[in-house]
């Protein structure tokens, strides 16, 4: 069983983000049940009515059906649909094919399909409407009869029925995954994994994470809860765009596809660092800055910070992931920390640390 790390806007008065670097995992057996692939890019958008990048529609294309589907000649036949009908030049009617249920086993239904394809008449929603501005209504004649009424005369529309239904009333929560992840190969395990997820709101690790990690192949996995971390991103108070500094920077720096390899490791400060004056504690704070700043200046090393006060049983401060293209820059960093006032006389604590080199990513 794996986790990893999560990314969550807390909308307060400030934009606050979790993340979290969950735990590795080593395999305890495989059944033979379960196909694993892994993409060169990480999918954009999971929701086909949003999602246009090349790696989002192969997903697409695995998680979604379709009213008809274009063939091996290239001619437009039924899927989800049974039979489809254009009793004017203006009018489409689909007949749905009746027991085809959803993966949580819910029915597909005319609802279905009309909430899928209204979605593109709101002015308000963000998805690839473009295509369907030649579409004047959407209404479920019954329980299994969608009928698409357009604006004008379009022989090719069909083709935009090519498009995966969406279960009524599943909402923004579905126009972008809900748990961006990324998954590591562990260094010292050759048999492990570490899976990174991010999320901008907490209830998604108990509610969508949780369930996954408990199935398919991860139910054969082994934890390593000692590797197991949970923080959140948080503001120094300078930062010119905290959207961009609690969320989008994180975000790209794990996703990067430059940037494959990564240390993650928690640290606890010692009481004597609060005690200190204020302005003693920027100063040697400042140290680690300024390594921060060169290594990431010269593309060696990025790191990601969280905050966890109170959210992991280590009751540890900070966790931190350092990100690069090759692995022993990283280690280098830590190295030159090592040297500062800070590690050296004012942790408590410091580790145990997961290295990983990552092996596919979803966003």
């Amino acid at each position: 069983m794996i986790r990893g790390l999560s990314a969550r806007p807390l909308v307060l008065t400030l934009l606050l983000a979790g993340i979290v670097l969950s735990q590795g995992c080593r395999q305890a057996r495989t059944d033979g049940n379960y196909i694993i692939v892994a993409m060169q890019d990480p999918a954009i958008n999971l929701d086909p009515r949003v999602g246009t990048d090349a790696a989002s529609q192969k997903i697409h294309q695995l998680l979604f059906s379709t009213l008809v589907r274009i063939d091996e000649q290239l001619r437009v036949v039924p899927e989800l649909a049974e039979s489809l009908e254009q009793p004017d030049p203006v009018t489409y009617v689909a007949h749905l094919r009746q027991g085809v249920r959803f993966h949580n086993g819910r029915e597909l239904t005319s609802d279905d399909v009309v909430y899928t394809f209204r979605s593109f008449l709101d002015p308000d929603f963000r998805g690839r409407s473009s295509a369907y501005r030649q579409v004047a209504a959407v209404n479920a004649r019954d329980r299994y009869t969608v009928v698409f009424t357009l604006k004008a005369p379009a022989g090719s529309f069909p083709i935009n029925l090519v498009m995966g239904i969406v279960q009524s009333g599943s909402g923004a929560a579905n126009a972008r995954a809900p748990i961006g992840t990324v998954v590591y190969e562990d260094l010292h395990d050759p048999l492990g994994i570490g899976v990174l997820a991010f999320a901008t709101d907490e209830s998604a690790f108990m509610d969508v994470l949780r369930p996954q990690l408990k199935a398919g192949p991860f139910a054969s996995m082994a934890q390593k809860p000692e590797y197991t971390m949970f923080g959140r991103t948080y503001s120094l108070g300078y930062e010119p765009d905290l959207r961009e500094a609690l969320t989008e920077w994180p975000r790209r720096t794990v996703l990067n596809p430059d940037w494959p390899w990564a240390i993650w490791y928690p640290l606890r400060r010692s009481g004597a660092f609060t005690q200190l004056p204020a302005d003693e504690q920027r100063t040697i704070l400042a140290e680690h800055g300024q390594i921060g700043i060169a290594f990431g200046a010269a593309d060696y090393a990025h790191d990601v910070r969280l905050a966890c006060h109170g959210l992991g049983r280590e009751d540890n401060d900070f966790v931190i992931g350092l990100i690069g293209k090759e692995l022993f820059p990283l280690s280098a960093v830590i190295q030159a920390m090592r040297r500062t006032q800070q590690t050296s006389l004012y942790l408590d604590r410091l580790g145990p640390f997961f290295i990983g080199r990552r092996i596919a990513a979803a966003l």
